[in-house]
């Protein structure tokens, strides 16, 4: 008897292990411009779909679609009222001046300057959605130089990031608007960056970030605070994965942008 009550906790937690998860999401910016974006996250393995309530207004439109079935690498995003689907890299929306120099095709380029990179542990947090939480501090600055067609301007970056988040749920239900508060689109910066953001271990449920830019002088600032409610731990059938049958093809809006 005692050995197969073991048998179901064990294939219980087999299960728990790989169940999914649903969340609210939301993301307020304010500062050099004003957005909000908000939607219904939901992840189960290397698929996720965000259902965008409100978009950007630029690549998610009210109402669509974002949709990975590779763990992040590339997106599909459709739009149920015009019956269409585009794709997309993941790179090039969290990509900063790499992914524009690939699309611009070197007409424009970038060099790095005085990278600095810190992380650090601020303790614990208090609860939210009813889970503990620890806060971490990650912060980078760099300037960069951006070189378009000979001509050269400075710019100074730095970006502070408040993250609370929890233990008690993966990381990987992280979605992807939550990654631009800790990356910078560098690749040499986001190495150290990963490697120092170690000690995050779980799923972040509140983000502040502040962006200071200095350029021909001028200083700028951003604030973006992004809230997760709502969880909820289900099983999700693999449809709700998919594109609906019909849906059409099209450019993506970068596509549109570059001509490619």
């Amino acid at each position: 008897m005692t050995r197969s009550i073991s048998l179901i906790a064990l294939l219980f937690a087999a299960h728990s292990a790989f169940a999914g998860i649903t969340y609210q999401f939301t993301s307020e910016t304010s500062g050099m411009r004003s957005q909000t974006i908000k939607g219904t996250v939901l992840v189960e393995g290397p698929r996720m779909r965000i259902d965008f309530t409100t978009g950007d207004g630029m690549l998610f439109a009210n109402g669509s679609r974002a949709i990975s079935s590779d763990g992040g690498n590339t997106l599909t995003v459709a739009d149920p009222r015009a019956k269409t689907f585009y794709t997309i890299d993941l790179g090039a929306i969290l990509g900063g001046p790499d992914s524009v120099v690939r699309q611009m095709g070197g007409l424009l380029k970038f060099d790095v300057r005085n990278p600095k990179v810190s992380v650090s542990d601020r303790g614990a947090g208090p609860a939210i959605e009813g889970y503990a939480t620890r806060r971490s501090a990650i912060s980078n600055s760099y300037d960069m130089v951006v070189d378009a067609m000979g001509q050269k301007m400075t710019i100074g970056m730095s970006v502070a990031t408040d993250v609370w988040w929890t233990d008690r749920l993966s990381a990987e239900y992280t979605n992807f608007l939550q990654a631009r508060g800790v990356k910078t689109g560098i690749a040499a910066l986001d190495k150290h960056l990963e490697a120092q953001s170690a000690m995050i271990k779980g799923f972040p449920l509140r983000q502040v970030t502040t962006t200071n830019i200095v350029m021909n002088g001028k200083a700028m600032k951003s604030t973006s605070t992004s809230n997760v409610s709502a969880i909820r731990k289900l099983t999700i059938a693999p449809a709700e994965f998919a594109i609906p049958a019909g849906y059409k093809k099209v450019a993506s809006p970068m596509e549109k942008l570059t001509g490619k």
